[in-house]
């Protein structure tokens, strides 16, 4: 009987780019945003949206991967 090598991604890539990407998305729409007349800080402000942009960015990541496990497992 024949064994057929099954190719399938690693998922903490696909997460660890997701949370990259969505840091960086964060980082850009922080420092490109004109200047509010609130009180809370800048730091404050990028720590709030890098945290959303990255849980965001990670779970997109894991939901590419999935749909790349799952193509790899279709049989041909």
């Amino acid at each position: 009987m024949p064994v057929r090598l099954r190719r399938a991604p690693r998922f903490l890539p696909f997460v660890v780019t997701g949370v990259v990407l969505g840091i960086a998305v964060a980082l850009a729409a922080v420092l490109l945003r004109p200047e509010p007349d609130t009180e809370v800080s800048l730091r404050a402000v990028l720590g709030y949206l890098g945290s959303i942009g990255g849980l965001l960015g990670g779970v997109l990541g894991a939901l590419v991967a999935v749909l790349v496990d799952r193509r790899a497992a279709r049989p041909r």
